[in-house]
Order: structure tokens, then C-alpha cells, then sequence
């Protein structure tokens, strides 16, 4: 290895010194271009605990500046936008935030989760985005812990609503049978306390307390529909108990943009003057208008920051959940974070992209275009992507599949509602007791009206044999009978 001393110490010396000059003077030559940026979490934010400045900043579209000004040789100063807004058109036709600064030559580059629209892109060239997502649900996670409601709602779902309430009614038809029967039906015993007369002959009791035919029928009907009713009941609530203790998933009320608007007991919102709230306003499809008239309603309110919506979706009222339509890189961010209470749902909705916007005239938008395509065909931009949309509580590439809670959630409040028995399946029960019923009022009318018929006859019969011997004597202005 060459060495520098005595007197080739002049010329080592002369060489490190044209190599200093020569990488100040390359330092020198970088084009500098004035960047406007705008905080939004994790896009770009002040490093925690550090000075406010542009040198504290940190976040996504950090790192990716960072890489492109290695791509491109060049440096961006930084500098935070005055107004603290991405931009909206005034009356007068100028422009507020990051695009007035472009429109107004105060900056050359606008970075942030700028969304492309075709009203900016009229004033300002935008690069290829570094974002592409749409909207997604963002909700409270469920607790894993049942609830009362769930605990009570357990021991109804084995059977339908249409066979509670046909079971109802026949219980209630059986013991009004046995009123009409004890009451009506001489075969029955005489009441001996009128208080408790339609209690002798209950569906309770044993058979002999019923003297009629009828009675007797309907006590042994009302128990084989009561023997086979709690049979099938047992059975399907012990499936319901066993695949409830075996499944891991837990119940989520909705998973689709359709079952939001479906469900009753939700209120959603977005954020004010975001992608969101605008694009249901611009939507012309059915869903959409669904949602917007129902963002518009006084429920669900439009919030003015992210901070607040998610306090409320961790402690909305106990009556209503809360769900926040959001930007999807958004939702991944806030549900990857502690305390790991929140969730995304929903498949996505809408197009919309992020890029960064320049002023124009200038070629760095076309350079920037090339620096993104390196960035995506390296797989560079999804390891960052997957950095910051990450957390403790779920990874980025888990969220962002749209059928990442299908494995772990159900929308069923109990996993085997759907094998709940119907009445079509509750068929044999209804069969025995609506024969039996049928069986016995034949039963029971026969026995009410024989003995009329009989009493009529005999009545007919003595009448009869009574008129033979009547002798009528006529005498003194009185008839005598005798």
C-alpha cells in the first residue's frame, strides 16, 4: 500500500485536498427544490420529544424523499405550509394550502396524502402516486368476553321466531281446550271449589284427574308435545353450546359497506372535507346515495379530526357502536396502533391516489415519475409502506386483504343461527299435538251433545207414555185431569 511521508507528503495532501474539494464542490451543484409539506400522521410528523423544525420530521414520505433525492441527486428543503391545509379552490378562483403555494411560486414540490383530483390537476402537475387505496370501515374490535344480551340471546336461537310463537299459541290453545272441557263436558267431574275448577284437569297432571275421553286425550297430547318440544329444544341448544365452545371467531356486527347501511343499532361518519365525505357527495351509485343521505343525517356526525373519531369509536354509547369511514392507509395506521382496540372491515371502496404535486413548468415532476417506478419495481416502496403502515397490533400486508377477518369474525351473533329450527323442521311435534287436538275436540263434542240427544229422547219417551193415561172430566164449568 502507498504511503505518504517525506516528500510524498506534499502530494497525498494535494490529492485529499482536491478530493474535499471536489465532493464540496458536488455538494454545491445539487439542485435544491423548496418542498411544502403538510403534518399528517404517518405521512410525515414531528419526531417525538424533538425541537419543532423541518429537520424533526419523520414519517412515511420522509423516507421515500430521502430515497429520491439519492435517485435523482438532488436535496429538498422542507417547510411546512402556512395555512395547515392541502388545498381547496375560493370564490375569487385561487387556490388555499399546499396547491396555492404551488399556484403562487412559493414552493416547487407539495408532500402529503394530497389526493389527485381533476380540479388540481388543472393547476398542478401531479407524479406518479406513491399511494393507491380506497375507503375502508374502521370499527371497535369486538370483545372476546360474551355479553348479557349474548347470553340471553343463547338460549332462544334454537328454535326460530315463527316456532316460539307457534309453540305459544298452542300452549295456549291446549289449556283453553281443557277450560272449555271441565267446563262444558258433563262427563267431567263437578267442580268442588270454583276458584281452582280449571286446575283439576291440567296439562300437568296425571291423566285420571281427567274423567272424560276428552280430557284424557288432551292431558296425553299436551305431554307428548311437551316430551318431544324439549327434546328437540335440548338437542339443538347442546350443537349450539358445543360449536359456540369450539370456534374461535367472534362476533362482528357488519363486514361490507351493505351491512352497514343494513344495520340498524350503527352510527357511521367520516372526516370533514375529506376524500371520504366527498366522494358519497360525488357518487351517483346506489349505495353511495344511501350512505350520503345517512351521513347527513344529526346521528352521524361529521367529525373535524381523526382524534376525535377514534374516541369516540373506543367509547361510543352503549346503545350505538360507532364505525368511521375512512382512507384505507389511514385505517391500517390508527388499527395498528395501542391499545389495539380497533379494527378494519370492509372491502375497499373507491379509487383514489396520493401523490406528490409540483408546480408547473418544471421537470422534477417527470424525474420524480421515474424515481417512484424505481421505487416499485425495487419493492423498495412496499417495505416502507409496511413499516409505517404497521404496528404491535396487526402487520399492513394482513390488514389491507379485504378477507382478513373472515378467519377470526363472524357477522352471526351465534356461529350456527342459521341452523336454527324452523318450522318447517320443527314438523313432527306439530303434527302430534295438532292431531291430538283435533282428536280431541271431535272427542270432546261428541261427549257434550250424546247426552242431550239422550235426555231429548227420553224426555219424548216419557211425554208419551204419560199423555196415554191422561183422562180430561168436564164437570161444573172446571175440567179435572186425572
Amino acid at each position: 500500500m502507498a504511503r505518504c511521508g517525506g516528500p510524498g507528503l506534499v502530494l497525498c495532501l494535494t490529492v485529499w485536498n482536491g478530493v474535499f474539494l471536489s465532493s464540496a464542490t458536488h455538494q454545491q451543484a445539487k439542485k435544491v427544490f423548496r418542498v411544502t409539506v403538510k403534518e399528517e400522521t404517518p405521512y410525515i410528523f414531528q419526531t417525538p420529544g424533538a425541537s419543532e423544525g423541518p429537520n424533526n420530521f419523520q414519517g412515511l414520505l420522509i423516507d421515500i424523499l430521502h430515497r429520491v433525492s439519492k435517485i435523482l441527486d438532488v436535496q429538498f428543503s422542507l417547510n411546512h405550509v402556512g395555512d395547515n391545509a392541502f388545498g381547496e379552490r375560493s370564490d375569487d378562483g385561487s387556490w388555499t394550502g399546499m396547491i396555492g403555494e404551488l399556484q403562487r411560486n412559493e414552493s416547487d414540490i407539495a408532500a402529503g396524502p394530497l389526493t389527485v383530483t381533476a380540479d388540481r390537476a388543472r393547476i398542478v402537475d401531479f407524479s406518479q402516486p406513491f399511494s393507491n387505496m380506497g375507503l375502508r370501515i374502521l370499527m371497535k374490535r369486538p370483545d372476546a368476553t360474551p355479553t348479557s344480551s349474548d347470553q340471553v340471546a343463547l338460549f332462544v336461537l334454537p328454535f326460530s321466531v315463527g316456532v316460539w310463537i307457534i309453540i305459544l299459541v298452542t300452549v295456549a290453545g291446549l289449556y283453553i281446550l281443557v277450560y272449555l272441557n271441565r267446563r262444558f263436558n258433563p262427563r267431567e267431574k263437578p267442580f268442588t271449589n270454583e276458584g281452582s275448577y280449571d286446575y283439576e284437569c291440567s296439562l300437568a297432571l296425571h291423566e285420571k284427574m281427567c274423567t272424560s275421553n276428552a280430557g284424557w286425550f288432551l292431558s296425553t297430547t299436551s305431554k307428548v308435545f311437551a316430551v318431544t318440544s324439549l327434546t328437540v329444544y335440548t338437542a339443538q341448544l347442546t350443537s349450539i353450546l358445543v360449536q359456540s365452545s369450539t370456534s374461535d371467531k367472534q362476533y362482528l356486527p357488519v363486514v361490507t359497506f351493505a351491512g352497514l347501511i343494513s344495520h340498524p343499532d350503527i352510527n357511521y361518519s367520516c372526516i370533514n372535507k375529506s376524500f371520504a365525505c366527498a366522494y358519497f357527495e360525488n357518487s351517483v351509485q346506489p349505495m353511495e346515495k344511501i350512505i350520503e343521505f345517512n351521513l347527513k343525517l344529526g346521528n352521524n356526525t361529521r367529525y373535524n379530526n381523526i382524534d376525535t373519531a377514534t374516541r369516540d369509536l373506543r367509547g361510543g354509547s352503549t346503545t350505538k357502536q360507532h364505525a368511521l369511514i375512512i382512507e384505507s392507509d389511514f385505517a391500517y395506521y390508527l388499527a395498528s396502533r395501542e391499545p389495539c382496540d380497533l379494527i378494519v372491515v370492509g372491502e375497499e371502496l373507491g379509487d383514489l391516489s396520493h401523490s406528490f404535486a409540483c408546480r408547473p413548468g418544471l421537470s422534477i415532476c417527470r424525474d420524480l415519475d421515474v424515481a417512484m417506478l424505481t421505487l416499485k419495481s425495487t419493492g423498495e416502496l412496499g417495505r416502507l409502506r409496511e413499516k409505517w403502515l404497521s404496528g404491535v397490533c396487526g402487520k399492513y400486508s394482513e390488514m389491507s386483504s379485504p378477507y382478513a377477518h373472515a378467519y377470526k369474525y363472524t357477522t352471526d351473533r351465534i356461529k350456527n343461527v342459521n341452523n336454527e329450527r324452523t318450522v318447517k323442521s320443527f314438523a313432527i311435534p306439530l303434527v302430534l299435538v295438532y292431531s291430538g287436538v283435533v282428536i280431541s275436540i271431535l272427542i270432546m263434542l261428541w261427549e257434550i251433545y250424546r247426552p242431550k240427544s239422550k235426555e231429548v229422547r227420553m224426555f219424548r219417551i216419557e211425554y208419551h207414555d204419560r199423555s196415554d193415561g191422561i183422562e180430561i172430566e168436564s164437570g161444573s164449568g172446571n175440567d179435572v185431569i186425572k
